[in-house]
């Protein structure tokens, strides 16, 4: 499955929504995401993937595809350590 859409499946499932998420979404004042939202949204993207999200990384971010590009990073570079 595409990563945004793996990301999005997360939020959805989060803060209880059915919405059509877009890359553009911002996090803060669209998706409405709190810090109880951040702390869980990471806590399930780090069981997803396997990486290790600081709940500051996330409350950082703007926009949706901010957060699919981080965590792209971060599975790479575990992919690399692991490799």
């Amino acid at each position: 499955m595409e990563l945004f859409k793996e990301v999005a499946i997360i939020i959805n499932r989060n803060l209880s929504l059915k919405k059509d998420i877009k890359p553009r979404d911002l996090l803060h004042e669209d998706l409405h995401i709190g810090s109880f939202d951040t702390l869980m949204i990471g806590c399930d993207l780090e069981d997803q993937f396997h990486v290790s999200i600081e709940p500051e990384e996330i409350k950082s971010l703007k926009v949706v595809q901010d957060l699919v590009d981080m965590l792209e990073m971060k599975v790479a570079g575990y992919e690399t350590v692991n490799a």
